[in-house]
């Protein structure tokens, strides 16, 4: 779901980022109030509204098995420097509006079998060129995973546009890593959800303050219009 509202916002966060046996519970950890002049978010990557700020899909696929829907990639290698990475990448444009500051909230974990391991980035960006690295989600232990969880404000680097951009980078790779089919490239997700959990479970969401407008002071309007009056004027005598 998403809104436009305008307003200020206080912001206490925290980063969680955690390692653990079994399944993958994001460890987010943040206080925010708004209110937002715009919130966007999605819970199941499956969900219509999930893409709407899709901006491009490169070697990634939506993936389901069991109760778990996440994006992994389509192909894989045999080391992560012979891997070609998924690529998911968000566009988020505000027109005339300008970021203040925002918050980001995106769910990225890494995983490690026998047949194959992940190892995920997070980028953000105001122009969708220059890239400023959000999150690095490493290999876990074999048997275990990282959850890869972020809620975090942007750094300032990232406001002061009227655009924000946001990238996730998948690679998933191993000896094994085409022997199951897709099942052999899940080391490596982006937005997982559990069909089971909430459906308010945010996998992605993104909020925004902008900077407020100043309304020009009344004696501008005046000015303003008296200098057409003058131009009427003069247009009427020649």
């Amino acid at each position: 779901m998403y809104s436009h509202r305008r307003g200020d916002m206080k912001l206490l966060h925290t980063l969680a980022v955690f390692t653990f046996m079994g399944s993958v519970l994001p460890a987010f950890a943040a206080t925010t109030a708004g209110p937002f002049d715009f919130s966007y978010s999605y819970s199941n990557p499956y969900d219509s509204n999930a893409q709407t700020y899709i901006h491009s899909v490169t070697n990634a696929t939506l993936y389901s098995e069991s109760t778990v829907r996440a994006y992994i990639p389509v192909t894989g290698g045999a080391t992560e420097g012979a891997t070609t990475p998924g690529v998911i990448t968000y566009k988020f444009d505000f027109g005339t509006e300008t970021v203040a500051a925002a918050n980001v909230r995106t769910n990225n974990p890494t995983f490690h079998w026998a047949y194959s391991e992940g190892h995920n980035y997070f980028y953000g960006s105001k122009d969708g060129a220059t890239w400023v690295e959000l999150l690095n989600v490493t290999t876990p232990a074999y048997g275990a995973a990282n959850s890869g969880g972020l809620y975090d404000a942007l750094p300032t680097s990232l406001l002061g546009g009227t655009e924000l951009w946001f990238k996730a980078e998948l690679f998933s790779f191993g000896s094994n890593v085409v022997c199951c089919g897709a099942s052999g490239r899940n080391t490596a997700q982006h937005s997982r959800y559990d069909i089971n959990q909430s459906p308010t479970t945010e996998t992605f969401k993104l909020e925004v303050v902008y900077v407020p407008q100043v309304p020009l002071p009344a004696a501008a309007w005046l000015f303003g219009s008296a200098l057409l009056g003058l131009g009427a004027m003069k247009r009427k005598r020649n």
